[in-house]
């Protein structure tokens, strides 16, 4: 439905990291948007509430300037499971990430999955679920798929790193190896730190057995959003300095439409609000030029 391609990504029990590469900035909206109705659907349904609300508001979306960045960020997100006192190494991380996928040589992974929809989604009993209750579910679900077609879901680092590598970078072979042992480096870190400070780990196991009916307080969300991330501070500077002049371009725009001359073009990469002319823009490929 939405044409992005998924990279890098850990599911945590209360928040999502993903990476995306979208052409069409637009698109990206659009495939966050539905991804969090659609799971906000089937977490309600499991809980037995008509509706009630998920997510918090917005997302956190900045842009990934270069390698170096990227490649750090990406450890931070398979370690999100370590640093959270759940799981020793993430090949001990029962719920879904990327970890497969960069264990690849080609650095895709494909997941043939089960058509489950909305009116399949059942409710959860109360408590903790038995591995015989969790197969009798399964089976369920998959008997209500069965006939329909099977979705593939594809995880792509590859391509992220194809799209975002420095002129003079290494192979993907080069830039994963690193990834990787920099996981490995940080999961070693984090398990010293939890032997000197006396701690231990959930465990795989709790964590597949964990059940959904659990009190969630989520922290004050303050709004702030950030605009993009480098490894280069002058780089993330003379970014953030576009942007700023980039939205108030906008902001003339709007108000010259406001008063209904459209005589001038949305800035491109920018998108109008709701009901004042939808246009499809793309992100300018060289961004530097204008500033």
């Amino acid at each position: 439905m939405y044409s992005v391609t998924i990279g890098d990504f850990c599911v945590m029990s209360n928040h999502i990291h993903m990476f995306i590469r979208a052409e069409d900035p637009s698109v990206a909206d659009q495939f966050f948007r539905y991804f969090k109705t659609e799971t906000a659907h089937a977490v309600n349904k499991m809980m037995g509430r008509v509706r009630g609300p998920v997510w918090d508001e917005g997302y956190d979306s900045p842009i990934v300037l270069d390698e170096e960045k990227y490649s750090e960020k990406t450890v931070y997100i398979l370690t999100n499971p370590q640093k959270a006192d759940l799981v020793e190494r993430i090949e001990h991380y029962p719920h879904l990430s990327s970890w497969q996928a960069r264990l690849s040589s080609r650095g895709v992974k494909v997941y043939e999955c089960y058509d489950i929809r909305r009116q399949d989604v059942p409710r959860l009993p109360q408590g903790e679920l038995s591995e015989r209750e969790e197969r009798r579910l399964l089976m369920k679900l998959r008997a209500k798929a069965k006939g329909r077609k099977r979705i593939k879901l594809v995880i792509n680092p590859r391509a992220m790193f194809e799209t975002i590598k420095d002129e003079q970078e290494k192979t993907w072979g080069e830039h994963n190896e690193r990834v990787l042992e920099w996981v490995r480096d940080e999961q070693l870190e984090l398990s010293k730190k939890r032997i000197l400070e006396n701690k231990s780990v959930l465990g795989a196991e709790k964590l597949k057995r964990a059940s959904i009916h659990q009190v969630y307080v989520p922290q004050a969300n303050d709004g702030i959003r950030t605009i993009c991330l480098a490894s280069d501070a002058d780089e993330r500077k003379g970014f953030i300095e576009w942007f700023k002049d980039m939205v108030g371009k906008c902001k003339e725009v709007y108000q010259r439409w406001s008063q209904g001359d459209f005589s001038v073009d949305y800035p491109l990469g920018f998108f109008p609000p709701g009901g004042m002319r939808p246009k499809a823009c793309m992100l300018p490929a060289v961004y530097m030029d204008d500033y």
